[in-house]
């Protein structure tokens, strides 16, 4: 598993879940953040130069454990986008269990554009009755001949034991 050590801001704690990195034709899977002592996470997805318009769609799950054992698809996705420099647009909610990011779909990615995705820790737990459904991650799948470039942070808020609140959270 990933070793890597989170930074604490403000009572919040950001987590990388995919490396800056170029991408051809291939799934993203981002590494799995646990929501143990969190009630808030945010993804920020930094869409980087591409060379063709995405056409792919983003999928997020709740699991027992970071390795996809019980993985359920989260059936409802509150996402905006950063529409300037520093402006985020509306929340927007998708209720199909997919972001479909494409010309015509739920959203329109081009170079250098920022998106966050908004989950609320209940609504992970609430995807099953059976599995305590506490990690949280998201695939893009390939989706086509494209190629991009993309990194991804969580970013965990409203602690329920901040006392307690472990050095890592990534599984």
């Amino acid at each position: 598993m990933n070793s890597r050590r989170l930074i604490g801001v403000g009572g919040c704690h950001i987590v990388p879940l995919v490396n800056p990195a170029s991408v051809s034709n291939a799934t993203v899977t981002s590494d799995a953040v646990s929501l143990r002592d969190w009630d808030h996470l945010t993804i920020l997805l930094h869409f980087g130069t591409m060379t063709t318009s995405l056409d792919c769609d983003l999928t997020i799950y709740g699991d027992t454990a970071a390795s996809a054992t019980h993985n359920t698809a989260l059936a409802t996705i509150n996402f905006r986008k950063m529409t300037t420099s520093d402006t985020w647009g509306a929340i927007t909610t998708v209720t199909d269990s997919k972001l479909d990011i494409a010309a015509g779909g739920d959203i329109t990615i081009s170079s250098n554009q920022l998106v966050a995705i908004e989950i609320d820790a209940a609504e992970i737990l609430a995807l099953s009755t059976t599995y305590d459904l506490r990690f949280v991650y998201f695939t893009i799948d390939a989706g086509g001949a494209y190629a991009y470039i993309l990194g991804a942070q969580a970013i965990l808020s409203r602690g329920t034991r901040m006392s307690d609140i472990p050095a890592t959270v990534i599984a």
